[in-house]
């Protein structure tokens, strides 16, 4: 695999206590009786209230870090090592991948998926936590996930990691297993590392898929007094601007909703003052890609393909799923 290692950035901190039998002493089971816990791997217990405030995410996360402390010497492949990292990716892994430490050992033992690969794998280390190269990590998602879940693993860890496109192409090529390598392809032609959010990269591989022109990312305007504002998507040939609006737009501004909507509408309102038409989706919209299609035409996105029903058939079914 990649034999290029670069510097690894800071795990992102496991989200909730963990309780392990084999670190808690002779009094564990008697501490489990008397309290409201979950288990979530065989010897690894979290508190239930802190455990139901956690999101879906935090929860994979949470169950990829108890597997450590049960197997301190697992290699994290695959979604695990993009959790680990801090990479986003779309989907939601049922499993926690490891690299298995013996040919042919490829299994699952509960919640946890060993991975066999013929290739030499150069696992990097990180406060004592073995996992792939971030090159390695979204090449594997890459390979072995729809198109447009291999698209968003790219876009984020050349936006986040700077990453460029040419490492990850000759780490797909290195490698001596060709297994998958087909399949990530379409998304190492794409990736630009531009998207902003796994969202933004989900919806260009529907409009491409759908039929549609592909549009300018990130194209500056300026707003005057309220400053440049970029947007998602430009199609300059009609005049058109898209914006896929993902929850964190608003929770993540200072000053908490309210104030973000505000802000956004005046931004919005100053935007379509310079341009012919103005569109918003969501995940809902992706989800249903029959749903965005409607809402690009309705504004008059140019459609300059056929539809690629096969593809969009297969990820609204993993995006229901």
């Amino acid at each position: 695999m990649n034999q290029l290692l670069r510097a690894q950035p800071d795990l992102v901190a496991c989200p909730i206590e963990l309780l392990v039998r084999s670190e808690f002493g002779s009094g564990f089971d008697t501490y489990v009786r008397s309290h409201a816990v979950v288990r979530i791997v065989p010897g690894v217990y979290v508190h239930e209230h802190d455990w139901r405030k956690l999101s879906v995410w935090d929860r994979y996360l949470a169950k990829v870090y108890a597997v450590q402390r049960r197997r301190p010497d697992a290699i994290f492949v695959e979604e695990s090592a993009a959790a680990l990292q801090g990479l986003p990716f779309l989907g939601r892994p049922q499993y926690v991948h490891v690299l298995a430490h013996k040919s042919g050992a490829a299994r699952i033992t509960g919640i946890v998926r060993a991975h066999f690969s013929i290739d030499e794998v150069a696992p990097v280390e990180t406060a004592g936590i073995l996992m792939t190269s971030a090159v390695d990590t979204v090449v594997d998602i890459a390979r072995r996930n729809h198109p447009a879940f291999g698209l968003a693993a790219l876009d984020q860890a050349m936006r986040l990691q700077n990453i460029t496109r040419g490492e990850l192409v000759a780490n797909n090529e290195a490698r001596a297993s060709a297994r998958g390598a087909a399949n990530a392809l379409w998304a190492l032609e794409r990736a630009t590392g531009i998207p902003e959010s796994v969202l933004e990269s989900l919806s260009l591989a529907e409009f491409e898929w759908l039929g549609f022109e592909i549009p300018e990312l990130q194209v500056p305007f300026d707003l005057g007094a309220l400053g440049d504002a970029r947007t998602d998507c430009y199609w300059r040939s009609r005049g058109i601007i898209g914006e896929a609006d993902g929850d964190s737009k608003y929770r993540l501004q200072a000053g908490g909703i309210d104030t973000a909507i505000i802000s956004e509408k005046r931004r919005e309102d100053a935007l379509r003052r310079q341009v012919n038409g103005f569109v918003r989706w969501g995940w809902a919209d992706c989800r249903d890609p029959k749903q965005l299609e409607s809402i690009l035409l309705s504004v008059g996105v140019p459609r300059v393909a056929t539809r690629n029903s096969t593809r969009l058939r297969t990820l609204a079914t993993l995006l229901r799923g």
